[in-house]
């Protein structure tokens, strides 16, 4: 509400934050069943733990590890254990399974079952230790990787509805030649990545917002605008 200092009109929103972050924000809060409140605080810690540490971790520390590790190309996979048919498992079914609560317009269900997605993959990742097993054994990073590349163009399918820039950046990321347009919404739960493909420039999806510092933003960005106000009343009545 404007009468707590929270609310803000759509110019000063983009002027203070990210739009892709105003569009994840205002999307995993919304109300489907009861009110919803919002503070800067909520927001920022969904931009901050959700959007980066979920979403954007798990993208930028997978991508980043092949363009380390194996000269920016797919590794191939050298076998499944357990492990990895879990997470094979989970790409075949997340198209159906994000598909279905946006066909009920659970919006808000969606789009956290696609931020769990990506915690997963940071799971999967910590389990694995591709940057340990690298020295010892190559082939079984190289699988992990390869899986995981997977889920990060599974995400690029999962997020264009909701975060169209984002998903058009990690195509880009992942050295595909399409947008967000030409995507199915089954490739979501294709392994598309072919073993040998090369990825494209690395570099983060998004960097940590603060409350404190929306509210300065916010204010000082009222300010000049009052100012500006102030000075042409002054000008009319000089008139």
């Amino acid at each position: 509400s404007k009468s707590r200092g929270v609310g803000v009109w759509m110019d000063e929103a983009l002027e203070v934050a990210d739009p892709e972050c105003w569009r994840y924000v205002l999307i995993s809060t919304r109300p489907e069943a009861k009110d919803a409140n919002f503070t800067w605080e909520e927001f920022e810690a969904r931009v901050n733990s959700e959007l980066n540490d979920a979403v954007g971790n798990f993208i930028h520390r997978t991508l980043t590890f092949v363009k380390k590790n194996f000269d920016g190309l797919v590794p191939p996979p050298s076998g499944y254990d357990e492990t990895d048919l879990k997470i094979l498992k989970e790409i075949e079914g997340i198209s159906k399974k994000v598909g279905g609560m946006m066909d009920e317009f659970k919006l808000k269900s969606a789009l956290n079952a696609i931020v769990e997605f990506a915690r997963l993959g940071n799971k999967y990742l910590s389990e694995k230790e591709p940057w340990r097993k690298i020295k010892v054994n190559k082939a079984e990073a190289g699988t992990a990787l390869y899986l995981a590349v997977q889920m990060v163009h599974s995400l690029s399918v999962l997020l264009a509805p909701f975060l169209p820039r984002t998903a058009e950046e990690i195509l880009k990321q992942l050295g595909l030649k399409k947008t967000r347009k030409e995507l199915k919404w089954s490739d979501a739960s294709k392994v598309a990545m072919a073993p040998g493909h090369k990825i494209g420039e690395v570099k983060a999806l998004f960097r940590k917002v603060s409350a404190a510092e929306i509210r300065r933003k916010l204010e000082a960005l009222r300010g000049r605008k009052n100012e500006v106000k102030s000075g042409s009343s002054r000008a009319h009545n000089e008139f």
